[in-house]
């Protein structure tokens, strides 16, 4: 006999089943929870929540691989709180664990998200800081866990003072490999610790050099601030007559204590920290009010101003090149931006955008050191700059290597083909010169004709230019230009002006 679908027997069936399974679940999840907590506790520090040495490990290969598919670099960081134990008597075992828990805490808000934070032992802590630029990056780092430890803690019986030393080891420069990192950094950290260092690298020199590049960057901070920036020009001239066609402005850093610093030395660091971009627009604002300087004198010759890539990607520039030539009253004729080819070739439409507004302004547009990155004919029609700067790497063997001949007359080629300039710059011999001329380039920069002067001393150059080894011939009467310009050649005369 069957027994009917609403039965009392049926329903309670059917209820028992929906028990069970209810159960069952309730069942599962408590496993999946205990197992979730177990595969925590074998990954993170109970006391603390930080992750121990396996999940550390883990990161570090993560980062290492991370880095090394990046051409970045990765530190290991490791801390040691000095004479913890001392401390940690007197308070007893509750406080001092409060204490770490504290210090942990604090630790954590001193490094990036990204970075790994990790107890492995009792007082000591270790991170992986992964994605850095620079070694130096590690040290700036370890001075803000060092630093974090000048706040006193509290406790229950007031204020503590702890201080720490840090080890630092870095990949992949040390070629120790992942496994290695960590005994590394304990090397270091003890040797700092002998010392009565604050952190220390495992290779002494990487130490020196961290140390040197921070220092190098506290003082660029201020170098603007305290007017230690100065400008040199280096004048190009015509090819074919000789005559000063423009002057690149060139940024010098008079370092109280080092003396004059390089470019090579800081703009990389610039570029890095940011710096660049405050730097630039000093850049050209100080050159805007040079040139408008130079066209009240009389020489009425346009200046050139370098941009990086990051200046040039960052917002605001066109506003900020309108501004200069407003507040200094230069022509936009006057005024010329290069840009290297690496800058092109970012975010293509952006790029566009922005070299079309330039362009709008009246401002000239010059590719910097053309050739030596990926160029692309395709970005030059697209971009239609106003000139091309032939890079000294073929400049150089113009005269003796054909290969440097061949390319150099290809790119003057190419330029006039699309109605461009060419200038030739590091051009240090008259041989140079010549065979430069022979190929029809339109301008000469370099120490064969000039190396970058201070304004006053560029704009005696344009007022009283001095005799260019005889090889190039002064200006003709009556040559018509559509910018004022000055002869390079003739001494007798002042300043060959025509417009």
């Amino acid at each position: 006999m069957k027994r009917r679908e609403g039965s009392a027997d049926v329903l309670l069936a059917r209820g028992s089943e929906a028990q069970l399974r209810a159960l069952a679940y309730a069942e599962f999840e408590e496993r999946r929870r205990a197992e979730a907590r177990l595969e925590h506790a074998s990954r993170y520090d109970a006391l603390t929540g930080l992750a121990n040495r396996a999940q550390l490990v883990q990161e570090l290969r993560a980062a290492a691989a991370g880095a090394e598919a990046r051409s970045r670099f990765v530190a290991v960081a490791l801390l040691d709180i000095d004479n913890f134990k001392s401390v940690n008597g007197p308070l007893g075992h509750d406080a001092g664990d409060a204490l770490l828990r504290t210090v942990a805490a604090r630790l954590k808000r001193v490094v990036r998200a990204s970075d790994t934070v990790a107890r492995i032992g009792g007082d000591s802590f270790a991170f992986v800081l992964g994605d850095l630029a620079h070694p130096a990056d590690a040290a700036r780092a370890a001075e803000k866990i060092v630093a974090s430890f000048h706040t006193p803690l509290y406790s229950s019986c007031g204020p503590i003072r702890l201080t720490a030393t840090v080890g630092l080891s870095v990949h992949p420069t040390q070629g120790s490999g992942v496994d290695g990192l960590l005994r590394d950094a304990d090397i270091a950290m003890q040797r700092a610790r002998e010392r009565g260092q604050a952190y220390q690298f495992h290779a002494r020199e990487m130490t020196e050099s961290a140390r040197a590049r921070l220092e190098l960057e506290r003082d660029l901070h201020l170098a603007l601030e305290r007017q230690e920036f100065v400008l040199h020009y280096q004048p190009y001239y015509e090819a074919a007559g000789g005559l000063a066609a423009g002057a690149e402005a060139l940024i010098r850093w008079r370092h109280p204590e080092r003396g004059i610093v390089e470019p090579s030395s800081f703009i990389p660091l610039a570029e890095e920290t940011g710096l660049i971009v405050p730097l630039g627009a000093w850049v050209l604002e100080t050159a805007c009010a040079e040139a408008a300087r130079w066209g009240k004198a009389g020489a009425d010759i346009p200046v050139a101003v370098n941009l990086s890539a990051r200046q040039f990607g960052s917002r605001g520039l066109v506003d900020t090149v309108a501004a200069a030539l407003v507040r200094n009253g230069l022509s936009p004729r006057r005024l010329t931006v290069e840009i290297t080819e690496s800058a092109l070739l970012g975010n293509t439409d952006e790029v566009l955008r922005t070299l079309t507004a330039l362009k709008a302004l009246g401002v000239a547009i010059a590719i910097d050191d053309f050739g030596t990155c990926y160029s692309s004919l395709n970005y030059i029609k697209r971009f239609g700059p106003d000139y091309l700067k032939v890079d000294r790497s073929f400049v150089q063997g113009v005269a003796t290597n054909d290969n440097d001949a061949a390319i150099a007359s290809a790119i003057v080629g190419l330029a006039h083909a699309l109605r461009m300039r060419v200038v030739a710059e590091g051009v240090e011999t008259a041989e140079q010169a010549q065979a430069l001329r022979r190929l029809r380039c339109d301008y000469l920069q370099g120490f064969h004709f000039a190396k970058p002067l201070c304004a006053p001393d560029l704009l005696d150059r344009l007022r009283f230019p001095p005799r260019a080894c005889g090889e190039v011939q002064p200006v003709p009467s009556g040559a018509a230009r559509s910018q004022s310009v000055f002869c390079l050649q003739s001494s007798a005369s002042r300043s060959a002006v025509s417009r």
